[in-house]
């Protein structure tokens, strides 16, 4: 992990050799993830997968949780000893359970995209603190010979949105600005989300 501040001399670098670890963290991508966890839940026969299915309500029994669930063409229920509610940040669902939950604002929005650039990035994770925030880089494997990392940017929540929606090579211009050339020169950003 290569570790510097904008503006300021000298940087951090900490090796997983010097750690006495493999590694100091693995970047998987969402797509490979969601692949691997899909094949591993369809090997199990005693997992029956139900997909394209909305949760609607979870009671709770005495032993169990009854959910009652629907898709495109009817409404069911199921019964579970074990329910993991993941449906994201804005779930309607944990309000309709009276799960309370408290959001502070940073005052902070994340950029996120996969980026090309010129040079190899030998399995280095990069993070530069800027004034706006912490900006990384975290190695993915190279695709159709491009040299590439997840993109994680940080920005103030009032002036993203000036930087995300630039066309790809002011982007890309602004984005050595922050970063400097240590991967060469970056020339494909793919698609862009905020968080």
């Amino acid at each position: 992990i290569h570790v510097s501040d904008q503006n300021h001399f000298g940087s951090a670098q900490i090796k997983a050799q010097e750690t006495g670890v493999e590694s100091l963290g693995k970047v998987i991508e969402n797509q490979d993830l969601g692949m691997a966890l899909n094949k591993a839940v369809l090997e199990q026969k005693q997992i029956e997968v139900k997909s394209q299915v909305q949760v609607n309500l979870i009671s709770h029994q005495a032993e169990i949780a009854l959910l009652e669930c629907q898709n495109s063409k009817e409404t069911f229920k199921v019964e579970a000893s074990l329910v993991v509610l993941a449906d994201g940040g804005r779930s309607g669902l944990r309000e309709k359970l009276g799960i309370h939950h408290k959001q502070e604002s940073y005052g902070q929005v994340a950029i996120i995209a996969n980026v090309a650039f010129s040079e190899p990035h030998h399995n280095v994770a990069y993070e530069r603190f800027t004034p706006n925030g912490p900006l990384a880089l975290l190695p993915l494997n190279n695709f159709e010979q491009d040299n590439r990392a997840a993109l994680v940017w940080t920005q103030n929540a009032q002036e993203y949105k000036e930087i995300i929606d630039l066309d790809d090579d002011s982007f890309l211009l602004k984005l050595r600005e922050e970063f400097g050339q240590r991967l060469g020169t970056f020339y494909r950003v793919g698609e862009r989300a905020s968080f």
